[in-house]
């Protein structure tokens, strides 16, 4: 079995999963539109349109467009995680037999699993970053000028280091399920990551110093905002925050992304090697005994 037919067979089962297309797509999707046609409404009164010049006018809207596609990409990410979490555990008891009565390994099929993984991210994310030009665009510019992401690159990087944030989140939460015996167990860890996103990254928009600035989810946050529409990376007051003093031209403790990058990198090695021990583990429950 090679890692292409594994990443396929993953992706298959991943994209015909309710999961991504009810929770990742359709509901990310009318996120987004409350952001443009609800909220906008609240944050930018007539008033303010007439009162600022267009350079100011096209820098609000670049960041508020790029606040809500921080935000909605994690929680995109999230649900991601909630199918992955399902994906891995059931693969874990599968991959036993597997690896004993054909040539499947172990390496090709979580390599294989890790690129589904991306695959969904990746599609996931270019559903959001389409829906999220749309909708902006047409709300303060009636499609006559389109709110760009300022780096797709830097959005498309974002993209991958979350994924395998994700994805290694994912499988250290199904080993969990797996060495605790609890298969039921199974749909209330799935949601974990989706909790977590919306208790760490969510908050951390408004509230929290530093310690909560630092946390993974909060870091995808920021990047995606950085990345989307060029607000400073500073890892020392919440988002909101950081959007203000920045319109307003005060001084901002502006972080290089790189040094932000190795945090995450962090973060994402640190939950590798969780999920490895936890593999280790694993080993000894028997599969009889967790199906029971």
């Amino acid at each position: 079995m090679t890692v292409a037919a594994v990443w396929k067979f993953y992706a298959k089962e991943i994209f015909k999963r309710w999961e991504f297309w009810t929770l990742a797509v359709l509901l990310m999707t009318f996120w987004q539109s409350t952001g443009a046609y609800v909220f906008a409404d609240y944050s930018f009164p007539p008033e303010v349109r007439q009162r600022v010049g267009e350079e100011m006018w096209r820098k609000l809207v670049h960041s508020y467009t790029g606040g809500w596609y921080g935000v909605a990409a994690l929680f995109t990410l999230a649900f991601v995680a909630v199918e992955l979490v399902h994906v891995t555990c059931h693969s874990v008891i599968s991959l036993r037999f597997l690896s004993k009565y054909s040539k499947a390994s172990a390496p090709k099929f979580f390599a294989g699993l890790v690129l589904a993984s991306l695959t969904a991210a990746i599609a996931a994310t270019c559903l959001l970053v389409a829906s999220t030009v749309v909708f902006y665009s047409h709300k303060f510019y009636n499609l006559e000028e389109l709110i760009l992401p300022q780096n797709p690159l830097g959005i498309l990087a974002v993209t991958l280091a979350g994924g395998l944030f994700v994805y290694f989140l994912s499988m250290t939460l199904a080993l969990l399920v797996v060495l605790l015996r609890r298969p039921r167990a199974l749909t209330a860890v799935s949601f974990v990551p989706a909790v977590l996103a919306f208790m760490l990254g969510y908050t951390a928009n408004y509230a929290g110093g530093t310690e909560m600035q630092i946390q993974p989810f909060s870091l995808i946050v920021k990047l995606g905002d950085y990345y989307y529409s060029g607000v400073p990376l500073d890892l020392t007051r919440p988002n909101v925050q950081v959007w203000m003093a920045w319109l307003r031209g005060e001084p901002i403790d502006a972080m290089e992304p790189l040094l932000v990058w190795l945090m995450v990198a962090c973060w994402i090695v640190l939950f590798a090697l969780l999920s490895l021990l936890l593999l280790r583990k694993q080993r000894g429950v028997n599969v009889e005994e967790f199906m029971a």
